[in-house]
């Protein structure tokens, strides 16, 4: 994921999010391969895919958090840092959604 896109996206704790159902995967090693409808691919390492697991259903960011500190030892402002600077590239390209509430 190298492109840029100029889009701007504001994450609060009650911004609901989903995955984008549009894109076939398969798992090879411990990555996520994905490929979306226009032929772009995109490997996920573990962490990666298990934030892509969760948004398999609407999901709020802070519930999105508290799942990834359960099950990893972060820090919780090094995770909110990466996980939104994560979710936002997830969002330009289009691999993730805002759900309007």
């Amino acid at each position: 994921m190298s492109q840029q896109h100029n889009l701007q996206y504001h994450l609060v704790a009650d911004t609901q999010l989903i995955r984008n159902t549009d894109m076939f995967s398969s798992v090879i090693d411990e990555e996520l391969v994905m490929m979306n409808s226009e032929g772009n691919y995109f490997a996920l390492n573990q962490t990666a895919r298990k934030i892509w697991e969760i948004l398999e259903h609407a999901c709020s960011y802070e519930t999105l958090l508290e799942r990834l500190l359960i099950n990893y030892d972060i820090k919780s402002l090094d995770c909110k840092t990466e996980v939104k600077d994560f979710l936002i590239e997830l969002l330009q390209y289009k691999l993730v959604f805002l759900v309007n509430n």
